[in-house]
């Protein structure tokens, strides 16, 4: 019962939050980037429970997976290479290109990259 109230909470949180005219992302063997919402955060700060930061300050980047189903169904099925790390695939938010460092899918539609910034 619970489930069904909440199931479109995290496309309302992910369309109130996101960043103005998203990002473009550019798949390995593609030569034009798709655009696709994201929320981003360019200087997170992850605190353990005694206060201490426990990551370092790369950007973070949150999708939608059905988002990113829309574009790519078939990188969207297979839910770790949803993204291609390794600086293959590549964002641009804010006019800024970032590489694709890592990629985390949490089971619940979400997927959070961690990026680093890149010149192309």
């Amino acid at each position: 019962m619970v489930s069904r109230l909440f199931v479109h909470a995290s496309k309302a949180i992910h369309r109130t939050f996101r960043e103005t005219g998203g990002a473009l992302w550019l798949r390995e063997g593609q030569t034009e980037p798709n655009q696709i919402d994201c929320t981003f955060v360019e200087k997170p700060r992850v605190v353990d429970v005694d206060g201490f930061i426990t990551t370092s300050a790369d950007p973070q980047a949150t999708f939608l997976l059905s988002d990113i189903a829309a574009i790519d169904p078939v990188r969207a099925a297979q839910e770790d290479t949803v993204f291609l790390n390794d600086r293959r695939d590549k964002l641009t938010i804010n006019g800024v290109i970032y590489a694709i460092e890592s990629c985390t899918h949490d089971g619940y539609g979400w997927v959070t990259t961690t990026l680093r910034r890149t010149t192309a």
